[in-house]
């Protein structure tokens, strides 16, 4: 009952580290998320609004540098996009590896209340018999 009860603390404490890491990916895919939308919307808007620039004024100089300008936009909008997706996959992930480990601290404290219940019983064995 004992070892019982001692290997099921082990398994509890691994599942309980388990759990703290899955909430802190979690937290980061979530903060990533939203980092993630910042950047897209605001380098949409931005692209918006030089697109929509009267360019007819422009010296053909002009014009390159606001296309350039354009394109470094579209890749800004482009990685917080990326960053969306990757921090619902690191949400994804995270919610599994949470999952896991409820179930292994579930089935840890039920191996640890038998393991209590097999030593309890033992040691009223013992005492039954030492009364004898």
């Amino acid at each position: 009952g004992k070892e019982l009860k001692d290997d099921s603390e082990d398994l509890l404490d691994d599942a309980e580290d388990d759990l703290k890491a899955a909430e802190k990916q979690i937290k980061k895919g979530e903060k990533l998320v939203a980092n993630g939308i910042e950047q897209a919307n605001s380098n949409r808007d931005a692209y918006k609004t030089l697109s929509a620039s009267d360019d007819d004024s422009l010296s053909p100089t002009a014009a390159a540098e606001r296309n350039k300008k354009l394109e470094e936009l579209t890749k800004k909008w482009r990685d917080g996009e990326a960053d969306v997706e990757k921090g619902k996959q690191m949400i994804k992930s995270g919610q599994s590896k949470q999952a896991r480990a409820e179930k292994d601290i579930k089935k840890a404290e039920s191996m640890i209340e038998r393991g209590e219940e097999k030593m309890s019983s033992a040691e009223s064995e013992y005492d039954d018999i030492a009364q004898q």
